[in-house]
């Protein structure tokens, strides 16, 4: 059973998607781009999501056709849309109906509104979808129509004139070129008829006007679909094998994915529903892993950087440390030359100092001797004049 997240999300990716290739393109996508076959598929999944089992008075299966189209009534903005539709008579069930509905809606820029005037009562709503449905689920069906108000900004060109939408959706073209010029472009689809169709339609107020029928550029031709429910449904299988991996397998995803069977026609769209929600599921857990990665990157490159610059700034410290040794050691270098002369100096004062030291003590002892003999000598007078 789909997930309703997933389904909201798948569609929400989509619709991004759709507008990146739009805004590249510059006009308007059709069957020709792959995407607008996979939201289709997306959102008729969210259309049958929880859908209660309805049969008519008939016996016709009742499809989410009937809640859009008799939901909206004979709103005049809305009453041009669902006649056109009724009046594809190549188109005999519910779904395929349904189909062309979504079809005409994108093209004429009205889906979104068409969907919430739907939603917009809530009882009848109730009657058609049990409570856990995507439609019933509020966050998510507000998801669902900002999404769908998003693609309004798209063109497309979607007609559904003559293809078999009972069975599937174009889900792929063909191409022939015949020249080398534009107009020798032609697509060829699966479908019941064998017509070329080329209209280019318009609303104005509540009608539908149809331009002049040009030279057809699109040819629709029957094919029959060469193979069986039971090879699709192998087909399917071994996709999902090569999905979910061998158990063994350290690369496989671990997410579940039931297995899917195709019993009728319906189950192919199911299935493939499911598929595409398990890639995107997927691929989104991917995008997280890589994402996760990238930052883990960023922060190692910081950190890298961090220390990078811790070193830078050691080498420097160590540079300044370095220089101011060597002008320490300069420094001591000059001081010491500066005592070393002084000493020098001193040296010499010192050695003229013992010299005149020297002189000056031999000077000394001559006046002692000198005065020695004079201090003789007076004595001698001394006693002399005694005596006389």
């Amino acid at each position: 059973m789909e997930v309703p997240e997933d389904l909201v999300s798948t569609l929400e990716g989509q619709v991004e998607r759709l507008k990146v290739i739009f805004e590249e393109q510059q006009q308007s996508l059709d069957d020709d781009v792959s995407e607008v076959s996979h939201f289709c598929i997306t959102l008729e999944c969210i259309l049958r999501h929880q859908q209660k089992e309805k049969v008519s008075f008939w016996g016709e299966r009742r499809d989410y056709w009937h809640y859009l189209s008799e939901g909206v009534g004979s709103m005049k903005s809305f009453d041009a849309i669902t006649k056109h539709v009724q009046t594809l008579t190549q188109l005999t069930t519910g779904q395929g109906r349904g189909r062309a509905l979504i079809r005409q809606c994108l093209s004429e820029h009205l889906l979104a509104d068409y969907l919430q005037i739907s939603l917009s009562n809530s009882k009848r709503t109730r009657e058609w979808y049990f409570p856990s449905a995507v439609l019933l689920l509020p966050s998510l069906a507000e998801k669902v129509i900002s999404a769908l108000y998003d693609l309004s900004e798209v063109d497309f060109h979607l007609p559904s004139e003559g293809i078999d939408l009972d069975e599937m959706w174009p889900s792929f073209v063909i191409k022939s070129f015949q020249s080398n010029t534009p107009e020798s472009r032609k697509s060829l689809f699966r479908t019941q008829d064998a017509k070329a169709v080329d209209r280019k339609r318009t609303f104005q107020g509540s009608a539908l006007e149809r331009a002049t029928e040009e030279q057809p550029s699109e040819i629709y031709v029957k094919q029959e679909i060469p193979f069986t429910l039971e090879e699709v449904g192998m087909f399917l299988a071994d996709i999902r094998s090569s999905l979910i991996g061998r158990d063994d397998d350290d690369h496989a995803p671990h997410r579940s994915l039931p297995p899917l069977k195709v019993d009728k026609m319906d189950d192919i769209t199911s299935c493939l529903c499911m598929l595409n929600n398990f890639i995107s599921s997927w691929s989104r857990d991917i995008a997280r892993n890589t994402t996760a990665l990238r930052a883990e990157l960023k922060r190692s490159n910081e950190r890298l950087q961090d220390l990078e610059l811790q070193l830078q700034d050691t080498i420097l410290q160590s540079e300044s440390s370095e220089g101011d040794l060597l002008t320490q050691l300069q420094s001591s270098k000059d001081e010491f030359k500066i005592c070393s002369e002084q000493f020098h100096r001193n040296s010499d004062e010192n050695t003229i100092l013992k010299g005149q030291l020297s002189e000056a003590r031999q000077k000394i002892s001559e006046l002692e001797a000198l005065n020695f003999t004079l201090e003789e000598e007076l004595i001698e007078a001394s006693n002399a004049g005694v005596g006389g």
